[in-house]
């Protein structure tokens, strides 16, 4: 079960992973005059990054009940990830870094607006020109 952002835990065993430090869930931030639930959302998207796919992970250090350590999944570094798209801090001095600046100059994540306000991008759900197929189309089998 994600936790947080970069915070895992299985059975009785808390999994940390290494180079970030994981928001909590609770951080609120603030974009154009409104503050959002920053925490809950990197939470979220990092539930949905997971999604039911195994969490490889390195040999970890730690004590017994919170373990550290480098974890992927598909192959995909999950710190990496997560810096990259502004849902988590890296520490000091790690290579995680300059994907964080990264991710701050494209307002990601934690430095961005709210990803959830859909009044800033208006989707075109119901577009009736979209679904007009030209007369020489082959047929959608």
């Amino acid at each position: 079960v994600a936790l947080a952002a970069g915070l895992v835990r299985s059975g009785e065993t808390t999994l940390q992973l290494k180079d970030i430090e994981p928001e909590k869930a609770e951080k609120v931030c603030e974009a154009n005059g409104k503050s959002w639930p920053c925490g809950m959302v990197a939470r979220t998207a990092f539930r949905n990054f997971l999604r039911g796919r195994a969490l490889v992970c390195d040999w970890a250090d730690g004590s017994s009940q919170t373990l550290n350590a480098r974890c992927s999944v598909g192959g995909q570094d999950v710190a990496e990830w997560l810096v990259g798209n502004g849902w988590a801090t890296p520490l000091p001095g790690t290579a995680l870094e300059p994907k964080a600046e990264a991710a701050r100059g494209a307002r990601l994540g934690f430095f961005g607006d709210d990803p959830r306000d859909l009044a800033r991008a208006p989707l075109a759900l119901d577009d009736p020109a979209a679904s007009i197929a030209p007369e020489d189309a082959a047929p959608d089998l």
